[in-house]
């Protein structure tokens, strides 16, 4: 489980590091660890979390005068075991899960030459863009359904698992647009047009951001928005010839 935090906004003198208090309650049993950060570190990695246990977790950042004033505290229960680490990987023939604990491969779609995949974990559903039809499918326990449609191949693809969407790139009659379709009411909306090509996309669900690039002239622009594609600016513009060689 990864925990993050931003730098505190006010320091009362020179920002030492961060105490990390992690709080377990495992079989009735109440157990206490502190973990000591350097100033340059906003985020700790917690490993080894039971299962059906409770965790509590609060962080302060600390000068020589000792700590600050925590934060909320936050907590974490645990059902099931954590996961192994898992690839998703896209072939000519299908989908392949491949464990990287033990590099055993296992087929999840075995047909439909897919474009682009994602995942909502905790629910064991996987979307997938049939390369062929440009449909976006949905599979979960061996049923694979139809999800939506898009009007053009997507040329992009990312999943929102936290706030359930997808989202995808399509380009058509010179212009590139940003789609959202959302799993819970079943909802597809435009969120965002272009007069320039539309690329890949990516979301950050805990910043609330999306991610994609657009084909100006002779540079690729690299743009970001929130989730209802507002407040859209550019983050980077490089070069094709710069991109064709960072590859």
């Amino acid at each position: 489980m990864d925990i993050r935090w931003e730098m505190p906004a006010v320091i009362n003198g020179v920002l030492l590091g961060y105490h990390v208090y992690i709080a377990s309650e495992i079989n009735n049993t109440i157990s206490w660890q502190n973990v000591t950060l350097g100033s340059d570190v906003t985020q700790y990695h917690v490993e080894n979390l039971a299962e059906n246990s409770t965790y509590y977790i609060s962080i302060a950042a600390y000068t020589e005068v000792g700590d600050g004033a925590t934060t909320d505290t936050i907590v974490i229960e645990t059902e099931v075991a954590n996961p192994p680490p898992t690839l998703l990987v896209l072939g000519s023939q299908g989908i392949e899960a491949k464990d990287l604990d033990n590099g055993d491969s296992m087929t999840l779609i075995d047909s439909g030459n897919p474009l682009f995949v994602g995942y909502i974990s905790h629910e064991s559903l996987l979307y997938w863009v049939d390369g062929q039809s440009g449909k976006i499918r949905q599979s979960s326990t061996g049923e694979d359904i139809e999800v939506v449609v898009p009007a053009s191949i997507p040329v992009g693809f990312a999943v929102n698992w936290i706030g359930r969407d997808l989202y995808w790139t399509e380009n058509s009659n010179g212009k590139g647009y940003i789609q959202r379709y959302d799993l819970n009411t079943q909802h597809q909306i435009q969120i965002l047009s272009t007069f320039n090509d539309v690329g890949q996309i990516v979301i950050d669900p805990y910043q609330s951001r999306l991610f994609w690039t657009e084909e100006v002239e002779n540079n690729i622009e690299i743009m970001t928005s929130d989730l209802q594609g507002k407040k859209s600016s550019i983050i980077l513009t490089i070069g094709k010839e710069e991109e064709r060689y960072s590859r």
